[in-house]
């Protein structure tokens, strides 16, 4: 029956976050693909078969996540040339569920075209990973970079996004597309530098900016939080919680602004007035 779940389903092969609660660990990890029928998660981590978890999967939709039943259907271990992990078949997914995925799949099939320059092959999708620190090699730099991502498809740049470089994850954060947005502030290695220029970021899509604001290490950067205050995208109420911890100097700065929002120049200078300056 598990087997023929899975062939059923087509199967898109991409990092997707999923977490899930074991008897004795909250474990978090990445989908090594996903369909409409279940995943598969790459994991030591792994549980009997017929073991049945509660998912929360992060589709890349900008959502916070949903949550499904799951049952363990079969094991692979280190040996396996898909390295270890479980296949786990969805149990009755909500309408919700399989909603999401539904726009998700599409989005993917709109924009994995394939490549029409045969100099420039694409990076298959069965493939390792390519980490895009190694792409760079010489002075093709950045313009290399930027066409061989050009030439990728949508999974291949998810990809990319969650593992690549800081010139990668410039190059993505250009990308039209949101979701690859979301997948580079998954990334690892990404720097407090590049989440405050982000942060500041006008023209980025709110979900991110809400995205980071939820983030408590980032909230520890000074930096990251005035960013985040003085965007115009950032919602209101988050702006205004943000505000009691900037330092003066942030609160001057945001009070004598012609290009914030009234409504934060004027918390800025309140804060400002209970802190004994009066500008």
């Amino acid at each position: 029956m598990a087997s023929e779940t899975r062939r059923r389903h087509a199967r898109h092969e991409l990092p997707m976050e999923v977490s899930f609660l074991t008897h004795d660990a909250y474990i978090e990890e990445y989908t090594a693909n996903i369909s409409y029928g279940g995943l598969f998660v790459a994991t030591t981590e792994r549980l009997p078969p017929q073991t049945r978890v509660l998912l929360k999967i992060t589709i890349p939709d900008l959502a916070s996540g949903y949550q499904v039943d799951a049952e363990v259907v079969y094991l692979l271990d280190d040996a396996h040339p898909k390295g270890p992990g479980m296949g786990m078949q969805f149990i009755d997914p909500s309408g919700d569920v399989t909603a999401a995925l539904k726009r998700f799949f599409h989005a993917l099939q709109q924009d994995d075209k394939p490549a029409n320059d045969p100099v420039a092959p694409v990076h298959r999708i069965d493939d390792p990973p390519i980490d895009a620190q190694t792409v760079m090699t010489d002075r093709h730099d950045e313009i290399s970079l930027r066409h061989q991502l050009e030439k990728m498809a949508l999974t291949e740049k998810l990809r990319i996004a969650l593992t690549g470089g800081r010139d990668a994850r410039n190059l993505l954060m250009q990308d039209h597309n949101p979701m690859i947005h979301q997948y580079v502030l998954r990334n690892p290695r990404i720097s407090t530098d590049e989440v405050t220029k982000i942060a500041e970021n006008p023209k980025i899509a709110q979900e991110l900016l809400i995205c980071i604001s939820k983030n408590t290490n980032w909230m520890k950067n000074s930096s990251i939080r005035y960013a985040l205050t003085k965007n115009p995208k950032t919602p209101l109420p988050i702006a205004n919680q943000l505000i009691s911890r900037l330092t003066i100097e942030q609160l001057t700065r945001l009070a004598k602004s012609d290009a914030v929002r009234g409504t934060i120049a004027k918390a800025a200078k309140r804060t400002l007035a209970q802190r004994g300056v009066i500008i």
